[in-house]
């Protein structure tokens, strides 16, 4: 999707329809591999079943990067499936979370999920559809999705907002062709040189590899190399360039920012923020560093089995490792629980606990109470008020000689997990 004769809008939307129909594909084969006992609980009456699971999985993902309970994710689950609650959605959560790190799609990723679960989400609605009453619409499948349904906006057709500002999506060639002479002569020289094309041609080999095949944003890619080669020679003639080509070629650094403000960046900021994201990560610099380093450090972590995931309890990996390190007189180490990175912390001491209790900010009303040494006393819990209440916090304090394990996550989205063991609290919040 590339060329020096202008892009069409119409081109762009199919590319960008194209890429969502692909990548909605892959998703959709995940939750097919590694979750078949929810893709076969689908249900019918939601449209396409390819973009149904796609959104499924997504938001199962952005649930993990939440640091939502399962429970959390079974009470959705329950309302978009007819007849969930007779199945053990939970077993199939855990399940589902305990692979996602595995599946080998950055997309379900903690750090790229909540990106990928509203770009779904947006484009379910967009093929849904319309009964007329477009409030009622968006009411209605609010309340099967149990999630907020982005609504009519920019992000429906980004290739036509610079009509906003009398323009049309161009290449930079075609804008520069609309502006008077000389400049419109020096600026398609420049393009055309040798050297533009193949800077931009770089520019496209290297970043778009990061792109998971967007041919649209593939081109704006090329667009932006252009525009960056044009104001670079600009800015080298001008620094040693007379007064009236000084002069001349500000006026070129005028039309370059026109061009920029009023057909590409508009552009930009009317995709999703998950398009943004992608942009922003394949250009070279912190963001792409910190992604690269993310897959690497994904990579080579071991990761945990299924029980990890389950809310009333820590697992027994997480519990000997608890024991162990008070034998080592440690209290805190740092590990991953899927895609997300976690922070667990022995509390030792009624002050620490109340500092748990206090940054979780949820009622103390669901533990799960672990005696470093001693046998494991599961508590029932009760998530955010629902259910049984933990009746052991009755207690209050525990006693000065028990220890307890608290496990904090913190993933990019700011996400907060705190889960802890005897007496200690277990809240999430945002």
């Amino acid at each position: 999707m590339s060329g020096t004769d202008g892009l069409p809008e119409e081109v762009f939307r199919q590319g960008r329809a194209h890429w969502l129909e692909t990548r909605a594909g892959d998703l959709a084969g995940v939750l097919e591999t590694e979750g078949s006992r929810l893709y076969e609980l689908l249900p019918g009456d939601l449209g396409d079943r390819t973009l149904v699971a796609a959104v499924t999985v997504a938001r199962l993902a952005a649930d993990e990067a939440r640091a939502q309970p399962v429970a959390e994710s079974v009470g959705w689950l329950e309302r978009l499936i007819p007849g969930g609650h007779l199945h053990d959605l939970a077993g199939a959560v855990r399940e589902l979370r305990s692979r996602l790190a595995l599946s080998g799609e950055p997309a379900l990723w903690s750090w790229n999920a909540e990106g990928w679960e509203e770009l779904l989400l947006w484009r379910w609605r967009r093929v849904q559809p319309r009964t007329g009453d477009p409030a009622g619409d968006f009411a209605g499948w609010r309340a099967r999705w149990s999630a907020e349904i982005p609504w009519n906006g920019d992000i429906d057709s980004p290739e036509s907002t610079p009509r906003r500002h009398g323009r049309q999506l161009l290449t930079p060639a075609r804008f520069f062709a609309g502006e008077p002479e000389p400049l419109r002569l020096l600026a398609q020289a420049v393009l055309d040189a040798p050297g533009t094309a193949a800077a931009a041609q770089d520019a496209v080999l290297l970043r778009g590899e990061h792109l998971q095949g967007a041919s649209h944003l593939v081109w704006l890619v090329e667009q932006q190399a252009c525009v960056e080669q044009l104001e670079g020679w600009r800015r080298r003639h001008q620094a040693t360039g007379s007064e009236a080509t000084q002069a001349f070629l500000a006026e070129l650094s005028e039309a370059v920012k026109r061009y920029m403000s009023l057909v590409l960046q508009p552009v930009v900021d009317a995709l999703s923020a998950c398009e943004r994201a992608l942009l922003g990560d394949s250009r070279h610099g912190a963001r792409r560093s910190a992604a690269d380093y993310l897959d690497a450090f994904l990579d080579a972590q071991e990761q945990p089995g299924e029980d990890s995931w389950r809310d009333e309890r820590l697992s027994a990996d997480v519990e000997q490792q608890a024991r162990e390190r008070v034998e080592l007189g440690e209290t805190t180490w740092h590990g991953m629980l899927g895609t997300v990175p976690v922070w667990y912390r022995i509390v030792t001491s009624r002050e620490e606990r109340a500092a748990a209790l206090a940054y979780s900010g949820k009622p103390s009303t669901s533990v799960v109470r672990v005696r470093t040494g001693a046998v494991l006393q599961d508590v029932s819990s009760d998530l955010f008020g629902l259910g049984a209440r933990a009746t052991s916090m009755r207690s209050g304090i525990p006693h000065p000689a028990s220890r307890s394990t608290t496990r904090r996550t913190a993933p990019s989205t700011c996400a907060r997990c705190w889960r802890s063991s005897n007496s200690a609290t277990r809240a999430w919040s945002s």
